[in-house]
């Protein structure tokens, strides 16, 4: 690194602490919350096609929140608008921790879709643009990991809390999960500088009709989008139904998820890692496939085994090769996104995957009641195997046309 990089990276230094303070705290309180949500839902003795049914209206809302908060960010501040955003989830937290019934669910996952909305791309936006000003961006293959590994460790240490804090109730991670998102919502609002969009038109309508058809007529949106879709489903398939797998196929206790959410958050920070070592011989694009094989090869396992040890196995390698995908991918799809849309465009994508999610989300949880987890498990290998034919396309048409 050159001395002139050496004076842009510490001048990037306190935007990045800003962004690592911000990110590792809400993903502290989303690992609390995610250590025990499955199973609180459960312990409240909804079944799993409501449960299902209200993570499938949460999606909705969000493509309805979605849409007009990318461009809402890009033009009255993307932190200031993640800031609300921490706030508003942490609401909904609180609320969830708190519900007996469905209604008071949904209450909790309609403030939820509003909050994700609203912090959905903004944050991310505000630090790629933030690299671009102050000359850094080059940087990006080594401050992208480096960054995720630090969120990872901070997921894993809520891990180890949510034990402890199970063990009181099972609704303490979640209560302090809440606390911690309004904290971090205050703390963005006051810390660093904003920046903003450049849309050429003073009228949300107008900026939000003129983004989405560049979006469309982009045909690389079109393929990230489809790549973004697939992602979602692997994501979804493991996360909505781990915790069934644990305490209903396994018959574990609720307060021992915990300590696999602990070794899954090391599984995700190991592949986080990884990745950037695997960058020095491979392009991102193949670091991204590298992820995406290894995941399938867990999912794999999952099918083969129904016993506690192919579990472990399987789910840490589905975890590491989510940590090496996630680490890597955001390294060259921004490089296709124009700064001035960015987080727009984030929020067409969080719009449309919303839009899917609440199909896929009830279809995945038909196909659990119909056939068990094992065809759950498979749709997870079937998506991955077409999400890297996507990125195979995408390289081979689009490699040389970036912003």
């Amino acid at each position: 690194m050159n001395q002139t990089m050496k004076t842009s990276m510490e001048n990037f230094k306190k935007t990045k602490n800003i962004y690592l303070t911000m990110m590792s705290l809400y993903g502290f309180a989303d690992k609390l919350y995610g250590s025990i949500y499955i199973a609180f839902m459960r312990s409240a003795n909804l079944s799993m096609f409501q449960i299902s049914n209200l993570f499938s209206i949460e999606q909705i809302l969000l493509a309805i929140f979605d849409y007009p908060t990318g461009t809402i960010s890009d033009k009255i501040g993307r932190k200031k608008i993640a800031s609300y955003g921490f706030i508003t989830w942490g609401i909904s937290l609180l609320i969830f921790a708190y519900s007996k019934h469905y209604t008071y669910f949904l209450i909790s996952m309609i403030l939820m879709a509003l909050g994700l909305a609203l912090i959905s791309g903004a944050p991310g936006a505000w630090l790629v643009d933030h690299m671009i000003q102050d000359g850094v961006y080059e940087e990006r293959t080594k401050v992208f990991p480096q960054i995720q590994t630090i969120i990872s460790l901070f997921a894993v240490m809520a891990s180890i809390f949510s034990y402890f804090f199970i063990d009181v109730s099972n609704s303490l991670p979640i209560i302090v999960a809440g606390l911690i998102s309004i904290f971090t919502g205050f703390y963005s609002y006051f810390a660093g500088e904003d920046n903003y969009g450049n849309s050429k038109h003073p009228s949300l309508l107008k900026t939000l009709n003129e983004n989405l058809k560049a979006f469309l007529k982009d045909k690389r949106m079109i393929l990230l989008t489809i790549k973004k879709l697939l992602s979602y489903v692997s994501f979804v398939v493991f996360v909505l139904y781990w915790q069934i797998y644990v305490t209903e196929i396994i018959e574990l206790e609720a307060k021992f998820l915990p300590i696999f959410l602990i070794l899954f958050m090391f599984s995700l920070t190991a592949g986080n890692y990884l990745s950037s070592r695997i960058a020095n011989k491979l392009e991102n694009y193949y670091v991204s496939i590298v992820g995406l094989i290894v995941s399938a090869v867990g999912f794999a396992l999952l099918i083969i085994g129904d016993n506690l040890v192919t579990f472990i196995i399987g789910s840490i390698l589905i975890e590491v090769g989510l940590g090496i995908e996630q680490a890597m991918t955001p390294t060259w799809t921004m490089e296709y996104i124009k700064s001035e849309v960015r987080a727009s465009y984030s929020s067409i994508f969080s719009t449309i995957q919303s839009i899917f999610g609440f199909f896929i989300i009830n279809l995945i949880g038909f196909f659990f009641e119909l056939a068990g987890l094992n065809i759950v498990w498979l749709l997870g290998i079937v998506v991955i195997f077409l999400e890297i034919g996507i990125v195979l396309l995408f390289v081979k048409k689009y490699k040389s046309t970036r912003s």
